[in-house]
């Protein structure tokens, strides 16, 4: 009983911090660059070269060459005019964050002026520019990757298609890329970073509303990216460009399923142009702790651009509720109440704006101040495990950074950024005592941070076939400790508790050798850190006494990591690309929340831990109707278990899924489209609660899940709307167990695949 009453408080803090979240700072533009020569081959100077739709131009140099910066992400023609050639106009030319997109030109030279030559190439699926290991998935792609009701237009749910991402069996969305925690990972909003700094997690609902792109970066990155040690991830919000008028999505379906989806924009991409969205969303859930969920999401975004400035403003805010299995009728502070559901609850406000410069076609400047609140409740008095909690989290951040990229010349390209990040954070924690009826006041951790980054990179273009990056990033961050030194059997009445400033230097690096347009090889290494959540460095007991069960005052030291990557790229057709990689990771200082007597978890990173595994990826684009991708991941994830005082030997963690795999296919049949998605994942080890655990452990059994969905066209005009759709999620009914809790008496059931469900929806364009 007291094992099952510390795992579930235990698991309740995991949740509560699940459910909170992450910020970085990311690019969110990318640029285009090439050639333009005439039918000999030989270089044409002074061409005029126009991204059509946009307010960017340039010229070409005395090689013919040309670059042009901040270009937002999308599909665009490039326009090359010059006096006594034709124009010639290139088409699907695919911008992409924080990358350079390929368009040489060949001219034809003409006496008499003629209509303007559009030139359609098949679009390239590999990008050798790029060196580190890179994954997009586009708002078309999100409607092919849906599988339960309730992970639709999150993140977990697009993104758990992709190599290296494993996520988390227990409901609460936590994902691990390459083996890594789910604290390791850098999330960004338009890239504003969304940590919230009591749990090091992620600070919003994880929803998709209103996405455009979904960046991914797994391992080895770049140092534009910090606060990290396995992967970075960048949401990108569509424009009034991209989705003009209004359009509504109305679906329900079993489990009390239920979503609305709004969103409308306007106006055009060289002046100003607005895109608002809403997304409610509510459902039961078959899991082991949270029953039902309930979404609220708003998104905004707001562009104006002119000849050589722009203004983005962007703002989302959101609550979610998750609902247990049992009634509280106190709170963490012991004050009565109805009788209300036990439930976990947050609600997060977003907001910045962003100026940017272009110096020129090849440089500009970007400045973006911004605001981020986040707060989440857990109200809990156990349920079935007898135990529970109360917790009250809340931070309130405010930061500003900003960035210089400027293409020196046709080798140097460099990037220079830095942020400053003030934030007020609190983090209250009581224990629920069903004996006592009673929330025992535990601790409060009201630690102010102050953080700030410098990063300087250096893209170098040694020729057409090899590129080598260089980087090195500096973070720093203050902990605003409070009061008194402990003293033991006199409490808090030492000497002033000093304030602690932790910062760390990581280099990274990478080099592409493409030996010809349809493969590269590419290596990445680099060091790694992110900081520990502000609750580690200062816990003040509300009693006293408790400090003995674990030091108010814990470790600082940084999370870090070494990551190191190989991979080849191979375009076997226009349509057909594969992707191979291999990636090892070494931890150090890993966060581990360690077991006290008293019932509850405490921060502490001593673990250590390494991963290690290959990766493939294959895309398939359209042809003959149908499309598609297939990732597969043969992987090994193990640390230390310090939380146990096991510090000398490596276990298997209880994320270790060796091998995962995914395909996703579309087939387009008339006014049908038919997406099918299939998930198989080898079993993971068992959760164990004690030391002397360890060598009962197993592995679940091997899990297969299939999901469907088919969208029809409605007869144009149809009062209905526009398109009906159907999911039925899990077809066969596979209920089987994802993960067990073992101990000396037996096993018990820790989660397991949710029933088959289905959900049909409406979408209608006004």
């Amino acid at each position: 009983m007291i094992k099952n009453s510390i795992r579930f408080t235990a698991l309740l803090t995991c949740i509560v911090m699940s459910i909170a979240g992450i910020t970085v700072y990311a690019a969110t533009t990318g640029s285009v660059s090439g050639i333009v020569k005439d039918a000999a081959n030989t270089p044409i100077s002074g061409a005029n070269v126009v991204i059509e739709g946009t307010t960017l131009t340039t010229v070409t140099d005395d090689q013919g060459r040309f670059v042009i910066t901040n270009v937002p992400p999308g599909d665009y023609q490039v326009t090359v005019q010059m006096v006594g050639y034709r124009t010639e106009t290139l088409a699907n030319v695919q911008v992409i964050m924080d990358s350079v997109a390929s368009a040489d030109f060949s001219l034809t030279e003409q006496a008499i002026a003629e209509e303007a030559v559009v030139v359609n190439r098949p679009r390239p699926m590999i990008n050798p520019e790029m060196v580190n290991t890179f994954n997009l998935v586009n708002v078309q792609q999100e409607t092919q990757t849906r599988t339960d009701a309730l992970s639709v237009r999150t993140a977990p749910g697009v993104l758990s298609t992709l190599p290296g991402v494993i996520v988390e069996s227990d409901g609460t969305g936590q994902m691990h890329l390459r083996g890594g925690k789910p604290d390791q990972v850098g999330w960004y909003f338009e890239g504003i970073p969304i940590t919230d700094p009591n749990t090091g997690t992620f600070g919003t609902n994880l929803m998709t509303t209103g996405m455009s792109q979904f960046q991914m970066y797994t391992g080895a990155f770049s140092a534009e990216y910090g606060n990290a040690i396995s992967g970075a991830l960048n949401e990108v919000i569509k424009t009034g460009v991209n989705t003009p008028g209004l359009n509504t999505a109305t679906e329900g379906g079993g489990n009390k399923f239920g979503s609305m989806v709004g969103e409308f924009g306007g106006g055009e991409s060289n002046s100003f142009n607005y895109y608002v969205s809403a997304n409610v969303m509510q459902g039961d859930v078959d899991s082991t702790f949270i029953k039902r969920l309930e979404y609220s999401d708003n998104v905004v975004k707001m562009v104006w651009p002119s000849a050589k400035d722009k203004i983005t403003l962007v703002a989302t805010e959101g609550s979610q509720v998750g609902l247990l299995e049992n009634y509280h009728t106190i709170d963490a502070y012991n004050n009565p109440v109805s009788a209300e559901k036990d439930s976990i609850q947050q609600r997060f406000a977003l907001g910045g704006v962003e100026w940017s410069h272009n110096i020129n076609s090849g440089s500009y400047v970007s400045v973006q101040p911004y605001y981020h609140f986040f707060t989440g409740v857990t109200s809990a008095m156990g349920g079935s495990f007898g135990s529970g909690q109360g917790t009250d989290i809340w931070s309130n951040r405010m930061g500003i950074q900003a960035k210089y990229v400027n293409q020196l010349n046709p080798i140097h390209s460099i990037k220079l950024g830095g942020s400053f990040v003030k934030s007020n954070n609190n983090y209250f924690l009581a224990l629920y005592y069903p004996e006592w009826d009673y929330y025992y006041p535990y601790f409060n951790a009201d630690v102010d941070t102050t953080d700030n980054s410098l990063y300087a990179e250096d893209q170098m273009t040694l020729s057409e076939k090899l590129i080598f990056t260089a980087g090195i990033r500096r973070d720093s961050i203050t902990y605003d400790r409070t009061g008194l030194a402990y003293v033991e059997g006199s409490g808090y009445t030492g000497d002033p508790v000093g304030d602690v400033t932790e910062s760390k230097v990581t280099p990274r690096f990478g080099v592409s050798y493409a030996g010809d347009s349809t493969s590269a090889w590419k290596a990445s290494w680099g060091k790694y850190s992110k900081f520990v959540p502000s609750n580690a460095a200062q816990t003040i007991y509300c009693n006293p006494a408790d400090e003995a069960w674990g030091p108010g005052l814990g470790s600082t030291d940084p999370q870090m990591s070494t990551n190191y990557e190989l991979t080849y790229e191979k375009q076997a057709t226009d349509t057909l690309a594969w992707r191979a990689t291999y990636f090892h990771n070494h931890f150090d200082n890993l966060g581990i929340y360690e077991l006290l007597n008293s019932g509850a978890y405490l921060y502490t990173n001593v673990g250590e831990g390494k991963s290690e595994g290959v990766e493939l990826y294959v895309r398939k684009k359209m042809s003959d109707n149908w499309q598609g991708w297939l990732s597969y991941t043969n992987a090994k994830a193990r640390s230390n278990r310090a939380d146990f005082g096991l510090n000398d030997q490596m276990y298997y963690t209880t994320w270790d899924q060796r091998d995962t795999l995914s395909m996703v296919t579309e087939y387009k049949n008339k006014n049908l489209v038919h997406s099918l998605r299939a998930d198989y994942g080898s079993g993971r080890p068992d959760r164990i609660s004690d030391a002397t655990e360890i060598a009962i452990q197993s592995r679940a059994n091997p899990y297969i899940i299939f999901s469907y969905n088919m969208k029809m066209s409605l007869p144009q005009g149809s009062s209905l709307g526009d398109s009906l759709y159907l999911d039925i999620y899990n077809i066969f009914n596979n209920h089987q167990t994802l993960q067990w809790n073992a101990n000396a008496t037996g096993k018990t059931r820790d989660s397991w695949i949710p029933s088959r469900s289905f959900s049909l929806g409406l979408t209608k364009a006004y």
